[in-house]
């Protein structure tokens, strides 16, 4: 997704993805990453995506080792604010 939806908010780009989440309303969120990710997750995407390559299937799980800790972080405050927001606190 390049461009935003009719009606909605920018809440994160990268220079890669210039829409990497969104709102619509006040509780609606669309999200083009993964903020559940899991070395499980790596090992599956990786193994399917380049199931030649297993150099480099090795090198992106040890990289997500390496940042596994701040993933989490991430992920945890995610889930968090959208709880507060359905909340409606």
């Amino acid at each position: 997704m390049c461009d935003l939806p009719e009606g909605s908010v920018l809440l994160a780009s990268s220079p890669g993805c210039p829409v990497q989440a969104f709102r619509v309303g006040e509780r609606a969120y669309g999200l083009q990453f993964h903020a559940e990710i899991t070395g499980k997750s790596i090992e599956e995407w990786s193994a399917a995506y380049a199931p030649e390559d297993a150099l480099g299937r090795q090198v992106m799980l040890r990289h997500y080792q390496r940042v596994k800790s701040v993933f989490d972080g991430y992920g945890q405050t995610l889930c968090e604010n959208f709880l507060r927001i359905v909340k409606g606190k």
